[in-house]
């Protein structure tokens, strides 16, 4: 899988402002800013996770909170990405299109559901949006 985000308000990627260029990573914790996640005695503020299920491969998944953004594509289903919330309220969100079938989403916080959406069969897009 090819991923990349985007951290608004800053420039790392060629002098683009926000654009951090797209490599090849593996599914790590980390914030939704790229930095490592606190460890429980730093007084971590939970996990979110997004997950998209159902067959063969969604042709984009796009995934963040508050004002950072991961997507990747081609993306092998099912697919899950957990990452450190945020102290402060924030809006999750999970994008998928593509699969073959019915596609799903789900962003569970601290293994709590907080928000599930499916998609029918044939070219299926789904997302779902929290706010927590």
């Amino acid at each position: 899988m090819r991923e990349g985000s985007v951290a608004f308000g800053t420039s790392t990627g060629g002098g683009q402002p926000g654009v951090v260029p797209a490599v090849d990573t593996p599914a790590a914790d980390t914030a939704p800013n790229g930095a490592p996640a606190p460890d429980a005695a730093g007084g971590a503020p939970g996990q979110v996770t997004f997950e998209v299920n159902g067959s063969g491969t969604s042709r984009m998944i796009t995934f963040g909170g508050g004002s950072s953004v991961g997507q990747g594509s081609e993306v092998p289903l099912p697919w899950r990405r957990a990452v450190t919330a945020s102290d402060e309220p924030a809006e999750y969100s999970v994008i998928a299109s593509g699969g073959d079938g019915e596609i799903s989403c789900r962003i569970l916080v601290d293994g709590a559901v907080i928000s599930e959406e499916t998609a029918g069969s044939g070219y299926s897009a789904v997302s779902c949006v929290a706010r927590r």
